[in-house]
């Protein structure tokens, strides 16, 4: 992204809670005349609470950093009483010191669109580790893109960034090192300055080299010994500098990440690893076990971000036994903040993660999975009774159908059929994002056109719909009748005053309708045509009731995974069978790999439901909800569905396979190419 680096000596950072306007200083300028070379910024708390009293933050250059003091106003006609002559000047303007850190996040943009896609996830995140210490703003000194973030006392600019990137670079900060890939420069400081605080001094190595340094200040790649950034430089810089005509002081150490130390793997451009990683999958990762070993390294979008994935179950174990605090999982999700929300079980991490699982399992503990069943089997049957003698057809559409239902009825709770009609084809357009609208959440400028837009429109207006249904339950007199998971979800934390808030609930909602719709009907398809290509397994799975069925549906989640890995983000160095981890590393056991395992499962290229009759397989061998304390807490409610569909399916019709198929890739999951095509025949009375 282009932009430019900010170069005011001081900034006046003023709380305020009304609207922002497009000119946000200008609300200040009404109130104060602020002197050249002090820039006025409005600003406002991350999850903002009502307050009495505006905060006011006085920033001043000097030569390690930013000098801060804060004070509070009674207001913004207060403001014409700061000293801010001498703010301008670099001295004090005798408010209180401020020692603590401090996050400035530009959560407002050019376009209303990167405020809604960038900013605020990424200050979410931060706000998730420095909750009193976030601040958004507007236009951030300069940098008009939204998710740019400014540090202080450092001043440190970051830019290009995502919520996962935004932890790492602020952890970095936090710990007085540069993390010098996400730099945009300081704040206040001419770039040749820049350059000399990126040198690494404290770091023997070569000399940093510019390349194709141009006279316009476009960006520059710098080259040193351990890794790449890009930073800006002044009209003038020459191509190459050594690193003894920059040094002005020592410089904190980088935090960029590199592949040393980890597992071998492809040297092939980032783009392809990442698109046969996306795309190709189910071949790639196969491949790459058979020329590499049981673990190996892919870098992927964005940067080239190294992925290790392992494949043996004591190291599966090592992933999900380990500290959550260290391995986020929440960040390995981060592809699908734009779509599930902040507030996702999937994103959240630490405190956040184990407060949104407990107020979510009542929802989905035994109890409420038997409760659920009635309903789920009633709406198969309507769905099985509408097919016909002969008929051939996708199973992959019809399970699709019968999912999506179950999401919106027993999930949702919705029974008005004009609603039901016009969250339909709002569901499935989000639920059908393709591989490339996934792309908008790694570069989010992509978001203002086309297809990527229209799928935000799209988001809004599902959820338009979801906070409609969420305030009309809050309302209803049977609130404490109704058994679907929404109005569940509603009572759960209201008696300790830590009940889900309605954008909560709308992320959960959603999260639960992305996890369990596409992926259940994927694992249905799959398990109608397998028992379709032998008569002899459908009579068995016909006469060996639900215990059976179950064993169906989880040898074909094994056969057939719909999900390829499980993922971790490193936030603090570690190590996993040895190998050590920097920060910033993507960890994670394959599925494919896992589930096609021939030690683990014997013919795994056989369909055998028989492998969880009586008995489980060995721990950390079968993982297709994942595992540890972020396991899928609908996997129970998954199984009874699967049970409850396969149940009615068998129970009115014989199946056979039409043709053979393949696993395909959609968005993140795997689906039948040719939709699993089966034949249904009327069984005889």
């Amino acid at each position: 992204m282009a932009g430019t680096a900010p170069t005011e000596a001081a900034f006046l950072l003023v709380e305020y809670a009304g609207s922002w306007a497009r000119d946000a200083p200008s609300v200040l300028t009404e109130h104060v005349s602020v002197p050249a070379g002090v820039r006025p910024q409005l600003i406002r708390r991350h999850r903002a609470r009502v307050n009495d009293r505006t905060t006011v933050f006085a920033a001043w250059r000097t030569e390690r950093g930013f000098a801060v003091e804060t004070t509070s106003l009674g207001g913004l006609s207060e403001l014409a009483d700061l000293d801010l002559e001498a703010l301008a000047a670099g001295r004090s303007p005798g408010l209180t010191p401020y020692d603590d850190l401090l996050w400035l996040v530009c959560t407002n943009g050019r376009r209303d669109v990167c405020c809604a896609e960038i900013g605020r996830p990424v200050a979410a995140a931060v706000a998730g580790l420095w909750p009193e210490a976030t601040w958004e703003t507007t236009h951030l000194g300069g940098h008009r893109f939204a998710g740019t973030l400014l540090a202080l006392p450092s001043g440190i600019t970051l830019g290009r960034l995502d919520a996962e990137s935004a932890v790492v670079g602020c952890r970095a900060v936090a710990d007085g090192r540069h993390p010098l890939e996400l730099s945009r420069g300081r704040a206040g400081m001419p770039t040749p300055v820049q350059a000399a605080e990126l040198h690494l001094a404290a770091q023997p190595g070569p000399d940093l080299t510019f390349l194709d340094a141009s006279d316009d200040g476009a960006l520059t790649r710098v080259r040193f010994d351990r890794g790449s950034a890009v930073v800006r430089t002044q009209p003038g810089t020459s191509r190459r500098q050594s690193c003894a005509d920059l040094t002005t002081k020592p410089a904190p150490v980088h935090t960029v990440t590199t592949l040393a130390g980890l597992p071998p793997g492809p040297s092939w451009p980032v783009i392809v690893q990442s698109m046969g990683l996306l795309r190709f999958r189910h071949r790639f990762v196969p491949y790459l076990r058979r020329r590499y070993g049981d673990t190996f390294t892919v870098k992927v979008i964005p940067r080239g971000r190294p992925l290790v994935l392992f494949t043996r179950p004591e190291h599966t174990r090592e992933i999900f036994a380990a500290d959550p605090e260290v391995f986020h999982a929440g960040k390995g999700n981060a592809i699908l903040g734009p779509i599930m929300g902040e507030h996702s079980l999937l994103l959240q991490d630490g405190a956040d993660h184990q407060r949104a699982r407990k107020l979510l399992m009542p929802a989905f503990n035994g109890h409420a999975l038997h409760g659920y069943q009635l309903v789920v089997s009633d709406l198969a049957r309507a769905e099985v009774d509408r097919w016909h003698d002969g008929e051939e057809f996708r199973s992959l559409d019809r399970m699709n159908a019968i999912t999506l239902e179950v999401i919106l009825r027993v999930v949702f709770g919705v029974t008005d059929e004009s609603r039901l009609a016009a969250l339909r084809p709002r569901v499935r357009t989000i639920v059908n994002v393709s591989p490339a609208l996934l792309a908008g959440a790694v570069w989010p400028w992509l978001l203002r056109f086309g297809p990527w837009r229209a799928q935000v429109t799209n988001r809004i207006e599902l959820d338009r719909l979801i906070y409609a249904e969420i305030a009309e339950r809050r309302a209803a007199a049977d609130l404490g009748e109704r058994t679907d998971v929404l109005s569940r979800l509603l009572a759960v934390g209201a008696e300790d005053g830590d009940a889900l808030s309605d954008a909560e609930l709308r992320d959960q909602l959603v999260t639960l309708l992305l996890a369990g719709h596409e992926t259940t009907a994927t694992a249905l398809s799959w398990a109608l045509y397998e028992l379709g290509r032998s008569p002899e397994l459908r009579e068995r799975a016909r006469a060996g009731g639900d215990a059976y069925l179950e064993a169906v549906m989880k040898e074909s989640l094994r056969l057939h995974p719909v999900i390829a890995m499980v993922v971790r983000t490193v936030m603090k160095p570690a190590s996993i069978a040895g190998i050590d981890l920097p920060v910033g590393t993507t960890v994670g056991p394959s599925i494919l790999l896992n589930h096609a395992d021939g030690e683990q499962f014997p013919d795994p290229d056989e369909f055998r439901p028989e492998r969880f009759l009586g008995t489980s397989p060995a721990t950390n061998t079968w993982i297709p909800f994942g595992g540890g304390v972020r396991r899928c807490i609908g996997a129970g409610f998954s199984l009874m569905e699967g049970v409850a569909v396969l149940r009615e399916v068998l129970w009115s019709w014989d199946v056979d396979t039409v043709g053979v198929d393949e696993p395909k890739v959609r968005n993140i999951t795997s689906v039948p190419r040719r939709g699993a095509r089966i034949r249904v025949t009327l069984r005889a009375p």
